[in-house]
Order: structure tokens, then sequence, then C-alpha cells
């Protein structure tokens, strides 16, 4: 089981308001979302969180076929790795991380052309997720279900955030035009 990374408080209410802003300015009423979002922010901030799924030798795995492949094993009946727990674990930063890339790093995705592929494989992840948690009559169900069916737009949200408020990341670090704007706020 992995550990937990809890954000630093005020890193998470950072993403708090300025995805809130993001929902706000783009007409978009989803509070849960906009709590599952700055959350997602706020973990991958760190590196570590992004590239958190190891394979069996406990290397970290960097690329959604990696991730893939991790499934595949979690699914082997015939094997001591088999677990629907792990399999759902890794759908789910399967949806995290290619919603992350496809909003924050769009451009990177697009570039390689991968924008149809992470974007299909992020919500049949979330959407996996949901059925796992709706049979483990999860409450979380709902969220999974709404970030698969909404995948686009929420992707659109955090590209929409990158290019309005951390435009000038290169010259005045990352972050610092989105705390200007909500220091503003």
């Amino acid at each position: 089981m992995m550990k937990k990374i809890n954000p630093v408080p005020g890193l998470k209410r950072f993403f708090q308001k300025l995805t809130l802003l993001c929902f706000n300015e783009l007409l978009i009423e989803n509070q849960i979302a906009v709590d599952y979002l700055s959350g997602m922010l706020a973990r991958f901030a760190y590196t570590d969180e992004l590239y958190k799924i190891r394979n069996v030798y406990g290397e970290k795995l960097e690329y959604l076929i990696d991730f893939m492949m991790e499934i595949q094993d979690a699914q082997d009946l015939s094997t001591d790795r088999f677990s629907p727990f792990r399999e759902r674990e890794i759908r789910q930063h399967i949806g995290d991380y290619t919603l992350f890339m496809t909003g924050i790093f769009r451009d990177y995705v697009t570039h390689r052309s991968a924008m149809r592929y992470f974007t299909s494989q992020g919500k049949l992840s979330y959407a996996s997720v949901s059925d796992f948690d709706r049979i483990a009559e999860r409450a979380e169900s709902d969220i999974f279900k709404d970030l698969s069916m909404s995948f686009e737009d929420y992707s659109f949200v955090l590209d929409y955030m990158k290019k309005v408020y951390f435009k000038d990341a290169k010259v005045i670090g990352p972050y610092r035009a989105g705390i200007q704007k909500l220091d503003e706020w």
C-alpha cells in the first residue's frame, strides 16, 4: 500500500482558490470537482506523487503504457500480484495523470499526438474506478463518474488555468502569476 501525501495546507488552499476562480470564470458550477482537482494539483506538486506507481522491482513508472502493464499484473489471477484494489489504485492514478497531463501539459501531449489516447484512457480509468466504488458502495463513485463524463471539460479548465494564471511562470517562477491574481481576488 502506498503512503498518502498530505499536501502543505497552504498549497491545497492556493489550488482550491485558483481552481474555483477558473470554474467561475468558465461558468462551471461543481464544488466537488473543484475540491478533487485542487487536491490532485496539490498532490502532483510533488513529483514523487506524479510517479508514485512502481513495478515489482520498486522502479517508478513514468509512462502510460507502463501503468497499463501494471494493471495487467493486478488482474492476473495466477500471480501473487493479483489485487482488484491495486488495479483500482492504478486506474485512479491513470485518470489523474492523464487529466493532469492533458490539462497542465497539453502542449506536450498534443505535440506527441497523444491527446485522444490520453483522453480515452483517462475517461476509461475514471469510469472503471467509479464502477468499482459503486459496487463497493463507496460514496466517491459519483465524482469518478463525473470525472469520466466531463474529462475534456476539466482538462480544459486546467489548460485555461495554466495559460491564464501560470503564463509568466518562466519569468517569475512557478505559481507566482497565480498567487498574484489570487491576492487581487
